[in-house]
């Protein structure tokens, strides 16, 4: 009561505008954070922490300002990603972004389960002499900053380990519902923390996965083009867009897969010799990881080999599951979905979704969008390339769903899944890099990580770990029955 008191009696003090007490502006500006804790502490309602952004992230205040311009973090690209185990790739997915997207900022959840570390990717990428001028922030995150009661989750997952029976499956269903829960979680709390952080666009994909074109034009030789195009698009819509969610703050944008079935010699020959046709040659400058006219055969393969985005160009047939969100946070409509105030139905907590992130915004707005506004989108063609990988890049992870639902004869059989249909478009993200960030040695230099793996790493014993353990749709089957029965 007696903080209940002192804020109000602040807040009198710079209303009573009429007389002669009033607080210069450069004062409420002082006051206004102790104002905020002493209003968080007596009137809102305890938040679960899964509710709220990591703890060494936390603002002075949790309320967020939902007409504010966000206009400074509309000049680069950010992105929320989950993190395990995955350094092999998460060099070329930051470079590949860096370069298309302008990407800048990045906040990067390191998975519990993880085995090695990417500190030595962050360090180098982060560029804290500016030596590079490179502009980037990568920051991280851990489960136990903003899932609820996590050392309790952790326990029910140690739990399933011990069953006596069926222990792969049990133990597998419950970390992968734990994950899939985190990856929720995580998104809120990302997202929160980077419309704190004045950003804008934002990408909720996986480092398997790389926004494109489903077509082969010129966008990829113009650095920051989806950002750009993004902006132009969001400047011609109308003021009241986010009335009736018409406007174009979440775009969902659909996945094709790529298989694993290589290139041949002398199609990989091709990419280190210049030619007219930028998606095809000249795409591996000279002087790129020490590539030069004397180079081998060999030596091409292991240079493309370390690169998804260029050894593999066979498709699979269709679209590769749900689609993946990028999402504007400077924009009013995804402010208030962050803190649960956007739908007028829904007065609770706000749905969110591991595909379509702020999944009841996003569906809305993908249905009641402008017409021209899904003209202008449409044309635009994106894609998100979703790479299989070989089965070294596949089986590295110890992943909740080997023995079931990934093992190593789901990946032989997609491995080669596909009618012939190829695309190239995306490959001359690498000679635009290298310009980008000045030359081959400072390109080769920030990726010299990509492709590589732990020395020891033995992928054949990994084939024994990959093989099916138990029939994944067979329990799940027993597991329905058994609901049923206990509901009769």
């Amino acid at each position: 009561l007696v903080c209940l008191t002192l804020v109000l009696g602040i807040i009198n003090l710079c209303n009573f505008t009429s007389h002669q007490y009033v607080l210069k502006q450069n004062e409420v500006a002082a006051a206004m954070p102790i104002i905020e804790i002493l209003l968080e502490a007596v009137i809102d309602k305890p938040v679960e922490p899964s509710k709220q952004t990591p703890s060494s992230f936390l603002p002075l205040s949790n309320s967020i300002n939902v007409d504010a311009e966000n206009d400074g973090g509309s000049d680069s690209f950010s992105a929320c990603i989950l993190w395990m185990d995955d350094n092999h790739r998460l060099e070329e997915w930051l470079a590949y972004h860096y370069y298309l997207l302008k990407l800048r900022y990045v906040v990067l959840n390191i998975d519990p389960w993880s085995r090695t570390s990417p500190k030595a990717i962050i360090d180098r990428w982060n560029d804290r002499n500016n030596k590079f001028n490179l502009n980037m922030t990568i920051v991280t995150m851990r489960d136990s900053e903003y899932v609820y009661n996590y050392a309790g989750e952790m326990e029910i997952i140690e739990k399933a380990a011990l069953v006596s029976s069926d222990t792969e499956y049990t133990y597998g269903e419950a970390k992968t519902s734990y994950i899939i829960k985190r990856q929720m979680h995580f998104y809120k709390a990302c997202s929160k923390h980077l419309i704190h952080q004045n950003k804008s666009w934002t990408s909720y994909h996986d480092t398997d996965e790389f926004l494109t074109f489903s077509d082969g034009s010129k966008k990829m030789e113009e650095p920051g083009y989806v950002l750009h195009k993004l902006n132009e698009i969001k400047k011609q819509l109308p003021p009241d867009t986010h009335v009736n969610d018409t406007g174009v703050s979440c775009l969902m944008v659909d996945r094709r897969r790529y298989c694993a079935k290589e290139s041949s010699t002398e199609e990989i020959n091709e990419l280190f010799s210049p030619s007219l046709d930028n998606t095809v040659g000249g795409i591996v400058p000279e002087g790129f990881m020490n590539s030069s006219i004397d180079s081998t055969d060999d030596d091409h393969k292991a240079i493309i080999g370390r690169f998804d985005t260029l050894r593999y160009k066979y498709l699979t047939e269709g679209k590769d599951g749900n689609p993946k969100s990028f999402i504007d946070l400077s924009q009013r409509n995804p402010k208030l979905y962050v803190q649960d105030q956007w739908s007028k139905k829904n007065l609770g907590p706000h749905i969110w979704s591991v595909h379509k992130v702020m999944a009841g915004l996003c569906r809305t707005e993908e249905r009641d969008r402008l017409s021209e506004f899904k003209r202008m989108v449409k044309e635009e063609r994106f894609t998100i390339s979703h790479y299989l990988g070989s089965f070294e890049t596949y089986s590295f992870r110890n992943d909740a769903r080997q023995g079931g639902l990934r093992t190593y004869e789901i990946w032989k059989k997609r491995a080669t899944e596909t009618e012939g249909e190829v695309s190239q478009a995306i490959r001359p993200w690498l000679r635009g890099f290298v310009e980008l960030v000045g030359g081959p040695n400072v390109a080769s230099y920030l990726l010299q990580d990509a492709g590589k793996f732990p020395d020891g790493y033995d992928v054949i014993s990994r084939i024994n770990d990959y093989n099916s353990t138990y029939d994944y749709n067979t329990f799940q089957k027993q597991e329905q029955r058994q609901r049923r029965e206990e509901q009769k």
